[in-house]
């Protein structure tokens, strides 16, 4: 895919997704699931060697990347985003 491509796609495949939701009160996130997502979005933050932060997400767009310190995975598949190896599985390729 071209870099900075943006994946859209119109609503019409619903999915469930995991869905990261912060709670300000208390200051965790917890992962809870979100219906009607176009894309699942998984996400991992590489901090340090050994210390990296991982996100979910539902959506209408999703821009895929990957670095040395992140990498996003758009992805189409009831809770495709439960982890990397699961939204690799379901990865969407290409610009729709």
């Amino acid at each position: 895919m071209p870099r900075g491509s943006v994946i859209r796609k119109t609503i019409g495949n619903a999915l469930d997704c995991y869905q990261d939701v912060y709670n300000p009160l208390t200051g965790t996130v917890s992962v809870s699931t979100a219906n009607n997502c176009v894309y699942c979005i998984y996400e991992q933050l590489f901090l340090s060697p050994s210390e990296q932060k991982q996100f979910h997400a539902c959506s209408v767009y999703c821009w895929p990347y990957e670095l040395a310190t992140a990498r996003r995975v758009c992805c189409q598949g009831v809770l495709c985003n439960r982890d990397f190896t699961e939204a690799k599985a379901r990865e969407v390729r290409g610009t729709q």
